[in-house]
């Protein structure tokens, strides 16, 4: 799936940032997509969202740093990067159904593992939409 690339991080302005962990006091959104490990369920949370990428596993499409926008009420189609839940967290991965099993989510990047989900139990949050590169946020606030 080829992402939408937003320009710069004030573009995020009008999406609701999401964080994935409830931080040490109040959130001024009052919104977490992890509550103690476990993704919302897809309708509690707002149509699109936004969150930070806390690691490299759908790298080059999404690094480190970089923001995503997710849609929560888009069904993923194969080859789509989905944001992921499982009981260990969430996770950001491309959507791989298979014909008779459950569906795979791959890392594109291979220092990090697949999520099977015929060996552990897996729910789609949302489907990414966007990604706003972090060097364009640096940009923007510099």
């Amino acid at each position: 799936m080829a992402f939408e690339t937003v320009a710069a991080s004030s573009d995020v302005d009008e999406v609701p940032f999401i964080r994935t962990r409830s931080p040490r006091g109040p959130h001024p959104e009052g919104q977490v997509l992890m509550a103690t490990y476990q993704p919302r369920p897809r309708s509690e949370l707002p149509e699109r969202f936004a969150l930070q990428v806390r690691d490299d596993a759908m790298a080059p499409l999404a690094r480190s740093g970089d923001l995503i926008w997710v849609s929560s009420v888009l069904e993923p189609e194969p080859g789509h990067c989905v944001v992921i839940g499982t009981d260990f967290g969430g996770e950001l991965r491309q959507f791989e159904p298979r014909k008779d099993a459950p569906p795979m989510f791959c890392a594109l990047n291979p220092e990090y593992e697949h999520v099977d989900a015929t060996a552990e139990r897996v729910w789609v949050t949302g489907v990414v939409i966007a990604v706003v590169p972090a060097a364009a946020q640096e940009v923007s606030h510099g």
